[in-house]
């Protein structure tokens, strides 16, 4: 009986394969990177369009709600003071059905936060009075703050009916995302 011989690869052959898988792997590590880099950069717009509509969102309707804007107030242990950084908007409580309780307010806090040493902070505070429906509560709306102004038609928060708003986020790294809007808020409910 004879053998018949077996057949192989010949080391052309398994070079030429080699060079093959190296340049489809490399290809393909490119569209990974390209696909990786166009996510970055879509996620970081996302985040600041989303963070900046909400806060303006947060702004016309706690003006719309608001009879006054309010000088100071002390929400859990911290003192916060408006200012051309921060608004505080007064608006009647509201019991669970949804009736005014008489001499009683609720106040919303938007701004930069004072007491992050990092003034990147952006928050949204509800300070609700006893008996409210509205819940108290503090959300960090974003941590890429580049800047806010807040501009009052008065001086005297009691007076003041217009607030007009500039508010800036950007979110950096390799391929950054900003977003700015600029708006204004009349107090409705007098």
């Amino acid at each position: 009986m004879t053998r018949k011989p077996q057949a192989a690869f010949t080391l052309p052959e398994v070079l030429v394969v080699i060079a093959l898988v190296a340049v489809m792997s490399s290809l393909l590590a490119g569209i990974f990177l390209s696909n990786n880099r166009f996510y970055e950069n879509q996620s970081g717009e996302i985040q600041a369009v989303s963070a900046t509509r909400q806060a303006a969102d947060y702004l016309n309707e706690a003006g719309r709600a608001s009879t006054s804007l309010s000088a100071s107030i002390v929400y859990s242990g911290t003192t916060y003071t408006q200012g051309a950084n921060l608004v505080i908007f007064q608006m009647p409580a509201l019991d669970a059905s949804k009736a005014i309780i008489a001499g009683t307010y609720d106040y919303v806090i938007l701004g930069r936060d004072p007491d992050n040493p990092f003034p990147t902070r952006l928050i949204y505070i509800v300070s609700a009075a006893p008996g409210s429906y509205r819940k108290s509560r503090l959300v960090e709306l974003s941590n890429k703050l580049a800047s806010i102004n807040f501009t009052y038609d008065n001086a005297d928060p009691n007076i003041a009916r217009n607030i007009n708003y500039d508010l800036t986020l950007t979110y950096a790294g390799r391929t950054p995302g900003s977003e700015t809007v600029h708006g204004g808020v009349s107090l409705r409910n007098k």
